[in-house]
């Protein structure tokens, strides 16, 4: 008799440990999303202004995960802090880029280096005209 109790005694702690083990994965499994890399909030901001004569100007900003202006509404993007950002500036038909700000590199191609929290680039379009761009305060 003795050996049957002790079968059933192995029997019973090795269920017991397997529930244990089981029970505990999804808590595994939280731990490991926890400690997901930290991300910023890529804003972009696109200016379309007017000449002083009223001609309307276009732009777009493409990035991953960005496809900003020009009836193209995909503005924002969570990006691992510390990733550099390159992001195209494209003109439209008629119009020129009167400046990007927050970014380097220039006006056609920009780079934006992410940080935690909020991050922004504005681009800013003019249309192409003998009366220039009616853009206040730059």
């Amino acid at each position: 008799m003795s050996r049957t109790r002790g079968r059933r005694g192995r029997h019973a702690i090795a269920t017991a440990l397997l529930f244990c083990f089981t029970s505990m994965a999804p808590l595994l499994i939280s731990a490991s999303v926890a400690s997901a890399e930290p991300t910023g909030t890529l804003y972009v901001w696109v200016e379309e202004n007017y000449s002083w004569a009223e001609e309307p100007s276009s732009g777009l900003v493409e990035g991953p995960g960005i496809k900003c202006g020009s009836g193209f509404d995909d503005c924002t993007e969570e990006i691992a802090v510390g990733q550099s950002v390159t992001l195209t500036v494209t003109a439209g038909s008629g119009s020129y880029v009167h400046y990007v700000y927050d970014c380097t590199n220039g006006t056609t191609t920009c780079t934006k280096t992410i940080s935690s929290g909020y991050n922004s680039i504005v681009a800013s379009f003019c249309p192409v005209t003998e009366w220039g761009c009616a853009v206040f305060g730059v």
